[in-house]
């Protein structure tokens, strides 16, 4: 027998379309799993994604065996649900280019018996109601929020109205990772009596306030969890809510209580249903309560505050003359920096009204410079194991094609030639390798060198995604799948000079299964996300970022040639860059 109680409702509001999705799953017995997605990106995307990662996520849950959720899995499997969310997401913006910069938040809970586990990226809610108050589970990953955190100091309306849409983590294909709670141990547990709540921001736009009163005088006043819901929704939007209004509530051993339809207000348009009635009489007594000293208190205030402006008045005519010009005190300049997913957020605000947002890289140039020249020296050791001269000129017309930008020149040469343009300025050959900020030039075979010139990045990368392209990673990634594919191994010698630069380098067949391992690299060691093999196929996977212990790395795989395989790459990754 079931002790779920759950109910759900959704509205696009005063929007042309609904961007919001939600799912309610019951996967078994006591196993339920419950999320709402926010989409956005255009008129059609923010409803491909929110509805997309949701379907997949369902998927993939109505695939697994009821072992897996088990208390123990319950972290393993939400944190599977939010992987499949963001390479779903990449992988249709891939498919379908146009759609680029859609994204959706996601919140979600999975619940087994009594026990759960949550997590969220954006910010759409989680709340849990309980018998002595409404606690909000979830942190937004926005900027607002962000910024409250950080300076716990009050905030002006028109700082929210600026910036109350900015979000800091978003489902968008890339590398935003979600918070899952709870942190230190394997789940939470959920008492009988509470509930559980998940909306949207349409349910609460003002995004600072104290939403209990709200919640509660709703609930108290329901006759079950779907007029909740439904009214929840119904008083977002008279009170004047412009987005897409969802919300999901699910109740665990909630007492039974035949409801006089008498007592239900009459102004509710839903249908009476003998099922719930909550109520939560400690919050319901002591707001009232509240209430009415509070009233008392301003009463007396506002008759002390008309009768001094009637005698100021009096005293002092033009004192309320605001036809005079004033003039706004100076505010001191103020530079908040926000650590913010994967990008820093700071906003200044000067003497005027402006306040004026802008991106600040988390990788900054020097960063990047310093990886451009320890993979492209990488790169130009690769020569050394190759046999011929003509085979090196075929791996250089190769790789020609996939250069990047900031790489002007990778061609062979001859020393004399370099000493003749005025390059190298020895007057015999020199077999050690040369290598400046700008340019790296790498003797082979006799007198022939093998050069790269190439440019220093003047601006820092706002994402891991960005780093990864613009630094030398992926050109070095691309280049060692070429000179696999002449040779079809990676020799000892090569595997000594990445070795200091490299965690792995592995080499998978079609069907996942490892047919080299030069570094020895074991998989039980690392955190990987469950069925990673599996979601390569035939483009290069947006990388992830895995962790062994205290060290992490960059996981990048590039699929072989007529679909034989893969590569994958592990780059240190300092997390504190």
């Amino acid at each position: 027998m079931t002790e779920f109680t759950i109910a759900s409702h959704s509205i696009k509001g005063r929007r042309e379309n609904n961007e919001d999705a939600v799912l309610a799953l019951s996967l078994g017995t006591n196993i339920n799993f419950l999320a709402v997605a926010d989409g956005m990106g255009g008129y059609e995307g923010g409803e491909i994604a929110s509805n997309l990662i949701l379907f997949k996520i369902k998927q993939y849950l109505l695939s697994l065996t009821i072992n897996a959720f088990r208390t123990e899995n319950l972290k393993l499997v939400l944190e599977q649900c939010f992987e499949i969310a963001q390479s779903t997401i990449s992988l249709k913006i891939r498919e379908e280019p146009n759609l680029a910069g859609m994204g959706t938040t996601l919140t979600a809970i999975l619940i087994s018996g009594s026990n759960y586990v949550y997590g969220n990226i954006g910010d759409s809610r989680l709340f849990l109601i309980t018998p002595q108050a409404v606690h909000q589970l979830t942190t937004d990953h926005t900027y607002i929020e962000e910024f409250r955190q950080k300076y716990r100091e009050p905030i002006s309306p028109g700082f929210i109205a600026q910036y109350s849409h900015v979000l800091t983590r978003t489902i968008d294909g890339k590398l935003d990772r979600p918070d899952i709670y709870p942190a230190s141990t394997p789940c939470m547990e959920i008492n009988p009596g509470e509930i559980f709540l998940l909306c949207s921001d349409g349910l609460l736009p003002d995004k600072v306030s104290d939403h209990s009163s709200f919640i509660v005088d709703i609930i108290n006043h329901s006759g079950s969890l779907e007029e909740a819901a439904c009214q929840m929704v119904s008083m977002a939007y008279e009170n004047g809510s412009t987005d897409n209004i969802s919300v999901i509530c699910l109740g665990y051993q909630l007492l039974a209580k035949k409801i006089d339809p008498d007592v239900i207000s009459a102004k509710s348009d839903f249908s009476r249903h003998d099922t719930i009635q909550i109520v939560l009489p400690s919050i319901k007594g002591k707001r009232n309560s509240r209430r009415k000293k509070l009233l008392g208190i301003i009463g007396v205030l506002l008759v002390f505050l008309f009768a001094g402006f009637a005698i100021i008045s009096l005293l002092k005519p033009d004192i309320f003359d605001f036809s005079k010009e004033t003039r706004r005190p100076q505010c001191n300049e103020k530079l908040s920096k926000i650590t913010a997913g994967v990008k820093e957020i700071s906003d200044t605000k000067d003497n005027s009204d402006s306040i004026q947002l802008k991106v600040t890289p988390l990788f900054n140039a020097s960063a990047i410079n310093e990886n451009r020249f320890t993979f492209l020296r990488l790169v130009s050791m690769i020569p050394f194991d190759i046999n011929s001269k003509t085979t090196v000129e075929g791996w250089v017309k190769k790789i020609n094609r996939i250069m990047p930008e900031f790489i002007k020149t990778l061609s062979i040469s001859r020393w004399s030639e370099l000493e003749n343009k005025g390059i190298v300025s020895h007057t015999s050959f020199n077999p050690q390798t040369i290598a400046t900020p700008e340019m790296i030039i790498q003797p082979f075979n006799g007198d022939s060198c093998l050069l790269i010139c190439y440019e220093q990045a003047t601006q820092g990368s706002v994402d891991t995604v960005d780093y990864i392209e613009n630094s030398g990673m992926l050109f070095f990634a691309k280049a060692v799948l070429l000179i696999y594919n002449q040779n079809a191994e990676i020799s000892e010698s090569l595997v000594k000079r990445f070795a200091p630069e490299l965690l792995y380098l592995v080499v998978y067949d079609q069907n996942g299964n490892m047919v080299d391992n030069p570094f020895n690299f074991d998989e039980t060691d690392w955190d990987f996300p469950s069925g990673y093999k599996k979601k390569l196929r035939d483009r290069i996977r947006t990388p992830y970022i895995i962790r062994h212990t205290i060290k992490y790395a960059v996981d990048l795989a590039l699929p072989l040639p007529g679909k034989h395989g893969y590569l994958r790459f592990g780059f240190p990754c300092d997390l504190g860059s």
